[in-house]
């Protein structure tokens, strides 16, 4: 009896469905087909875009990164299918997202980022050639971006919690996001339970008190709860 021919599994790694970051360089525009609307993450500015972590797990751990003076902001991570079939995911602010919002899921897009170093990427339907996306088993199963995010923001305490909290894949499917997209999309595909406005600010306030007494201990030269530090001026 001759061995079968199999067919591969593409975009799984170890069990987890793996979408590659795609970096659009400024002044460039490259072809793909959206394979799910935006993950909503609200997010600091960290050598690159990192989770506020008191959003992301509903207040249950606390965030070094939360700064008055630098409020989050909300990033949208789009998974896409690029020209040549590769899971991959790429990054839009929230003034593009209402347009994101309206291309159909499997549209062929165009994704392109300006000349200036800060400029976004923006993702807008536009045909690129003749043939639709054509059907896979692959790309029917629910698109899970986290095992690949956690991996790129490279936050080892969240990593523990969601695989603590989150033993099941957080599972995104490729539907239309209602009107509140930021606390739907949080809500609704990650499976968090959004916690009240009042509880954010509490966390929020408890975070900044502690990085302002460290600080001020840090400029007095005295210990601080997290360990001692030598006088000012040494």
């Amino acid at each position: 009896m001759s061995i079968v021919s199999q067919e591969p599994d593409p975009g799984r790694t170890g069990g987890d469905q793996r979408w590659d970051y795609l970096s659009v360089k400024n002044g460039t525009t490259v072809a793909a087909f959206l394979a799910a609307h935006p993950f909503g993450v609200w997010c600091h500015h960290d050598y690159g875009s990192k989770p506020c972590r008191i959003r992301v797990t509903a207040g249950a751990i606390p965030c070094p990164r939360c700064n008055p003076d630098r409020p989050a902001v909300w990033r949208g991570y789009t998974a896409i299918w690029s020209r040549e079939y590769r899971p991959m995911f790429v990054i839009v602010t929230e003034d593009y997202l209402e347009a994101v919002r309206e291309i159909p899921i499997g549209s062929q897009v165009k994704i392109a980022r300006g000349n200036k170093v800060y400029d976004p990427a923006v993702i807008r339907a536009e045909l690129w050639r003749t043939e639709p996306l054509p059907p896979s088993a692959a790309r029917e199963r629910p698109i899970d971006l986290m095992p690949s995010l956690l991996k790129l923001w490279e936050d080892a305490d969240l990593t523990k919690w969601h695989t603590e909290s989150r033993p099941a894949p957080v599972s995104v499917t490729p539907v239309s996001p209602p009107a509140d997209v930021p606390a739907a999309i949080a809500e609704r595909m990650a499976g968090w339970v959004r916690p009240s406005d009042e509880a954010i600010d509490a966390k929020l306030d408890e975070s900044i008190a502690r990085l302002r007494h460290q600080g001020e201990s840090l400029k007095r030269g005295r210990p601080s709860k997290n360990g001692t530090h030598p006088p000012a001026g040494d």
